[in-house]
């Protein structure tokens, strides 16, 4: 009589339980806007973009390579609770060094945007909580240039200009629904970059965002 008992409550539970995710899924399913900002490492150094020498000695020149502010805009469809695909903007801030001396004047600086598109692959850990995985390729867009001018013959400058590339991109990350249709999300992506000197180098992308579910 007492397990007849216990069956009861425990089937209540497993439904309700089925009711939740049920409506969680039907409620996150459809269509969707996000926002993400953090910071980007774009790996770009001074000397990627100019090397200045003196007599074949290179010339120490200051570094390019620093973390800079970034965001990012996506609007996606979620198909259910493990499947959307995504298609975002993505912006890295300006970021500039220069240095003069009597025999020359040197600069570097770099700007990089981005359009994605993403397969989005979830897995829920609780009501709540999704991890998810992306994958996907981006156009990348840099605006990197190095730029000099001498006073004294002995020195001489390489110079290179990166051009825009198709590029494979992934990532990871952690959302938190604060409401059924407003997850917020912690995450970071990498365009990785393939080719030669005249692709940008990879960038790792590291954010805190939120998104909107329409329904």
């Amino acid at each position: 009589m007492l397990k007849r008992n216990a069956i009861a409550p425990t089937l209540l539970l497993a439904l309700a339980t089925l009711g939740l995710a049920q409506t969680a899924e039907a409620e996150m399913a459809g269509f969707y806007a996000n926002a993400q900002l953090g910071y980007v490492n774009p790996h770009i150094n001074t000397t990627d973009l100019i090397t200045i020498t003196n007599a074949n000695t290179p010339v120490a020149l200051p570094g390019l390579n620093n973390p800079l502010l970034a965001y990012r805009l996506g609007f996606g469809y979620q198909f259910d609770s493990h499947w959307a695909i995504e298609f975002g903007y993505r912006h890295f801030s300006h970021n500039n060094t220069s240095i003069a001396s009597n025999n020359y004047n040197a600069s570097a600086s770099s700007k990089e945007n981005a359009f994605d598109v993403v397969g989005k692959a979830l897995l829920p850990v609780g009501c709540k909580v999704n991890l998810y995985a992306k994958l996907g390729v981006a156009y990348l867009r840099p605006n990197a240039q190095g730029s000099y001018t001498f006073t004294n013959s002995p020195y001489s400058a390489w110079v290179n200009n990166y051009s825009s590339t198709l590029e494979p991109t992934f990532g990871l990350g952690i959302s938190y629904a604060l409401k059924p249709n407003v997850p917020v999300e912690l995450s970071w992506n990498r365009i990785q970059t393939l080719g030669g000197s005249s692709h940008a180098p990879s960038s790792d992308f590291y954010s805190l965002g939120v998104s909107y579910y329409f329904g």
